[in-house]
């Protein structure tokens, strides 16, 4: 049996927190280099799949990257590239 686990942003200056993720194991996020976004895997139903979704917790999730092996982002680039380990 695994244990879900979720992804969340805590705002300092308000002291708020905001629940990013509540489907699936989320782990891993990483900041869009503009701050907006969060980039995190989320393994759903044997599969590791790559997401983003809005900083502030408004939309849905976009995929970004899914298949059959385990990833985990470690950094997104001004560029737009992201770097992720299998």
């Amino acid at each position: 049996e695994s244990l879900a686990s979720d992804v969340w942003v805590l705002d300092l200056a308000r002291q708020a927190r905001t629940r990013l993720t509540s489907d699936g194991t989320a782990t891993n996020a990483v900041w869009s280099p503009d701050g907006r976004s969060v980039l995190y895997n989320v393994v759903r139903e044997g599969t590791t799949q790559l997401f983003r979704k809005p900083a502030d917790g408004s939309g849905g999730e976009v995929a970004v990257y899914a298949d059959d092996r385990p990833k985990r982002p470690l950094s997104w680039s001004s560029a737009g590239l992201l770097l992720f380990d299998r």
